[in-house]
């Protein structure tokens, strides 16, 4: 296991952040296998001693993010990364939070992000939009957002819920 660049595939130092490759060196016969994951290892990895346990096995540091998560936003004037992840991260934490997914859109030369989203619980959708922006605002979110409220059936249909492995939680809509 080793963390490489996922740009160029040169090996990062230990505790550098980058993509976390498998490569199946103990194997009898011919076979060969480089796999790279698309997993971001965001505190690198590390063979210094467990704080816990002592060991000193290979050990990936920091929360895991998926490269296909991380978009390149054009902000107006601006270019940002945009990472997913974080956001996930963040969403999945407030708990006045049903379900949701964001769409990123183009408007002109602009990106725009768009989170739709619902409560579950009646009583909390007139403010959910709101308490989701000073949520995201005390967590230094500062990317321009447009809230939507929708019902949970519409959110969870849109996500592909009970039909797919997975739920999917973001839609890149710019035509590229």
């Amino acid at each position: 296991m080793e963390i490489v660049d996922p740009e160029t595939g040169e090996r990062k130092n230990e505790e550098e952040s980058g993509e976390i490759v498998i490569t199946n060196l103990d194997a009898r016969g011919t076979v060969f296998l480089r796999f790279r994951s698309g997993d971001i290892a965001t505190g690198g990895m590390t063979t210094k001693p467990c704080p816990n346990c002592g060991r000193t096995v290979p050990r990936i540091l920091g929360d895991i993010d998926r490269l296909d998560r991380i978009f390149e936003l054009n902000l107006g004037q601006e270019k940002r990364e945009f990472n997913f992840n974080d956001m996930r991260r963040l969403l999945l934490g407030m708990k006045d939070l049903s379900q949701w997914y964001v769409e990123i859109n183009r408007e002109g030369e602009s990106d725009r992000l768009k989170l739709v989203a619902c409560s579950g619980i009646k009583e909390n959708e007139p403010d959910l939009d709101k308490k989701i922006h000073k949520y995201l605002e005390q967590e230094n979110f500062d990317i321009p957002l447009h809230i939507d409220i929708s019902s949970y059936e519409d959110i969870t249909q849109r996500q592909g819920m009970e039909r797919g492995v997975t739920e999917c939680r973001i839609f890149d809509k710019r035509n590229k």
